[in-house]
């Protein structure tokens, strides 16, 4: 468990800096002007990078074991993820349908 006094994490989920992109512009914006630093914000490459499908599994692979890491090791204070629309869309239908199930 956490030890007192001691702060969690800010975690953000998202594509690679290096790869091409609007997220990737972002995040790079956010490390050369150092928000993510003074924040102390760990970033987790996960939803994509630049290579192979292997490199792209891998990459994905080492990033849910670190966030499941830190998520049973209770440091995560916040989660902030960059996806697309696409899987928005999907998580908001799947947590309408697990409110309707709940409601039966």
């Amino acid at each position: 468990m956490i030890k007192k006094g001691k702060y969690k994490t800010i975690v953000m989920l998202g594509t690679s800096p290096e790869a091409h992109g609007g997220i990737a512009t972002v995040v790079g914006n956010y490390e050369d002007c150092g928000v993510l630093k003074k924040w102390k914000v760990k970033y987790v490459v996960m939803t994509h990078v630049q290579g192979s499908r292997f490199a792209k599994a891998y990459a994905a692979g080492v990033a849910m074991l670190q966030l499941l890491y830190m998520l049973v090791t209770g440091q995560i204070g916040l989660l902030h993820v960059h996806m697309s629309s696409t899987v928005q869309i999907s998580l908001i239908f799947l947590s309408r349908s697990a409110e309707n199930v709940e409601k039966s």
